[in-house]
């Protein structure tokens, strides 16, 4: 099991169990918000004691202590499950690979950026600006 929170709203958690996906996770949305977004999930994951793998450079610089990296979709440990693997968007072969590699039972391909839907996907908007308070009459 990998129960994370994937999103909360009025009080509300959903949570789920990421270890049930059945392909990859897609997360999209602006790309601040995306990487904010992976990385909280990446922390959720890693103080579960599962596993979190980085392909390239998705977070820009730091990536939470922990993580593992990886070039190649290919250099993956089929065998880290539980656990995620942070991407960028896929080529055909890497798309390919991160399907294999989810097949076998290995960990969950997170992919965020600008890419199709997934059955598993998280739309991010921005957050609602909040009215200003009013000043209270004396």
């Amino acid at each position: 099991m990998m129960p994370v929170v994937l999103g909360e709203r009025g009080g509300q958690r959903l949570v789920a169990d990421l270890a049930r996906c059945p392909d990859v996770l897609t997360v999209l949305g602006a790309k601040p918000h995306r990487v904010r977004y992976v990385l909280r999930l990446a922390r959720q994951v890693l103080a579960i004691g599962c596993q979190v793998t980085i392909l390239g450079d998705v977070f820009g610089g730091s990536v939470p202590a922990g993580c593992r990296r990886a070039a190649e979709m290919s250099d993956v440990d089929h065998s880290a499950a539980p656990g995620i693997v942070v991407c960028g968007p896929l080529s055909r072969a890497a798309g390919s690979a991160a399907l294999r590699l989810r097949a076998s039972g290995g960990p969950v391909p997170v992919v965020l950026g600008d890419v199709p839907a997934s059955r598993w996907s998280v739309w991010l908007k921005a957050p609602r600006p909040t009215a200003p308070a009013l000043p209270r009459a004396g």
